[in-house]
């Protein structure tokens, strides 16, 4: 490992990005990011490094994170919330989520014509802040089985 260069541990459509890449790095004496490396079976693996140059004369030190878990559940996240969206979204009746304190988290488009406002009007903000003192009064009347999480 400590004879391999940056080359080495690059994909080849990566490799001509390095002299730039080496340059700027020289230039700032620190650099930090995401980098693709190439294994040894031929696969990539996503990473996150901090690296310092010229520790030693013509020796950087470079400490890499692998990230390909995170980043996979990153995307399942996404991939989950979008289907959420969808279904909240697709549904006719109005799905209105608040916290314990009241703040909307989440109005579907139903919802949003229920209390009479813009999902990204409410969100975040609670009935006080939103409504006036005696619309406050009628939405909660209509808005009485909402769960708190």
């Amino acid at each position: 490992m400590l004879r391999l260069t940056v080359a080495d541990l690059t994909p080849g459509v990566d490799r001509g990005r390095i002299p730039e890449l080496m340059r700027q790095f020289l230039a700032a004496g620190i650099q930090q990011g995401e980098y693709t490396l190439a294994c040894k079976d031929g696969s990539t693996r996503e990473v996150e490094y901090r690296a310092i140059a010229n520790i030693l004369p013509g020796m950087h030190l470079s400490v890499l994170r692998d990230v390909n878990e995170r980043k996979r559940a990153e995307t399942a996240l996404r991939e989950s919330h979008a289907l959420l969206g969808a279904v909240v979204e697709g549904i006719p009746q109005a799905v209105l989520v608040k916290d314990r304190d009241g703040r909307y988290l989440l109005l579907n488009a139903p919802g949003a014509r229920l209390v009479g406002k813009s999902a990204e009007d409410v969100v975040g903000r609670g009935d006080a802040a939103i409504f006036d003192a005696e619309t406050e009064f009628k939405k909660t009347s209509i808005i009485c089985n909402v769960q708190f999480i």
